[in-house]
């Protein structure tokens, strides 16, 4: 066996990244890869992995492809718009429990939100 080899595909693997409520400074090492969730029952949820460093461990990080601007997906997808990319981008966290779910918000994304209009508002 070659362990000088092996050792160079080793990383500081740490598992999936799941946050609870609190801030996180968050660096992304990889450019989003598309995948799917697939359920107990066969369901299919597309979403996206993205390979992180928070708090010095690398991570995995799952997120569903949501269909708002203000999902963390879509978010994610403003940054990378604005910036032309994702590699390397440092983001601020904020997380937020409500009720049975996670509030998410990336603080760099925050101006990047397009403003509702009148007419959206009233829907």
């Amino acid at each position: 066996m070659n362990y000088e080899k092996e050792t160079e595909n080793l990383t500081n693997y740490s598992g999936s990244f799941k946050p609870d409520s609190g801030t996180y400074q968050i660096t992304i090492i990889e450019e989003p890869k598309e995948t799917e969730y697939i359920d107990e029952k066969g369901n299919k949820t597309p979403q996206i992995e993205l390979i992180i460093d928070v708090n010095q461990e690398r991570r995995n990080w799952y997120i569903s492809k949501s269909k708002t601007f203000n999902g963390l997906f879509g978010q994610l997808m403003l940054i990378g718009k604005q910036k032309g990319k994702l590699t390397g981008e440092q983001i601020t966290l904020l997380v937020k429990r409500s009720k049975d779910k996670n509030d998410y918000t990336i603080q760099e994304a925050i101006n990047l939100i397009p403003k509702q209009t009148t007419e959206e508002q009233v829907r």
